[in-house]
């Protein structure tokens, strides 16, 4: 059986194990307890959760380029974890965020069917899903995530597109998540 320490905290006996490890001490761990810690650090940020957000936003204007930095390495390092993350972000943000998802899949496509002109053609609405199919497609073959993008957006502070066959293109999920709601310049 292990030697069993004593809590300051607490006054409790436990095992070694319940203590974090500190070499500078003559043990070799705190005095206090894990739990007890745990609770201390609890009350300290409940008593002082505001002063806490100053100081860690403070903390990453004063150092967002490192901060930059290595989060970038961390994604180059796990970049398989990153991925599948990614993967799975969308689904879980629709079983967690239902109502969420489901307003915003409602205005995307307000937003689509105001795009859509009336005069437009059956024969541009069969090329419209098309597009869509043949991005499937590509998307399959390739095993690379592509997108059928706007070419000027439908949502745009300058100017609104409409959801026309001649309007659309396909990309990469990649540079259509760079591009965003934004107008590129050189296409149109």
């Amino acid at each position: 059986m292990s030697k069993l320490y004593k809590c300051t905290c607490c006054n409790k006996m436990k095992q070694p194990f319940e203590f974090h490890v500190r070499k500078d001490r003559k043990k070799g761990i705190t005095s206090k307890c894990k739990l007890c810690i745990s609770k201390e650090m609890g009350v300290y940020y409940k008593n002082n959760v505001e002063t806490i957000l100053i100081k860690k936003e403070q903390y990453r204007e004063a150092n967002r380029e490192t901060i930059n930095i290595k989060q970038n390495e961390d994604r180059l390092n796990n970049l398989e974890a990153h991925r599948e993350y990614d993967r799975n972000y969308h689904v879980v943000y629709k079983e967690n965020n239902p109502s969420v998802f489901a307003e915003k899949s409602a205005k995307r496509r307000a937003q689509k069917s105001q795009a859509l002109p009336i005069w437009l053609s059956d024969t541009d609405r069969s090329k419209i899903k098309s597009i869509y199919k043949m991005c499937k497609s590509i998307s399959f073959k390739t095993s690379i995530e592509h997108h059928v993008d706007h070419i000027v957006p439908l949502i745009n502070k300058d100017v609104c597109g409409l959801h026309v066959p001649w309007n659309l293109r396909i990309i990469t999920q990649e540079e259509n998540l760079k591009k965003s709601n934004n107008i590129v310049e050189d296409i149109v």
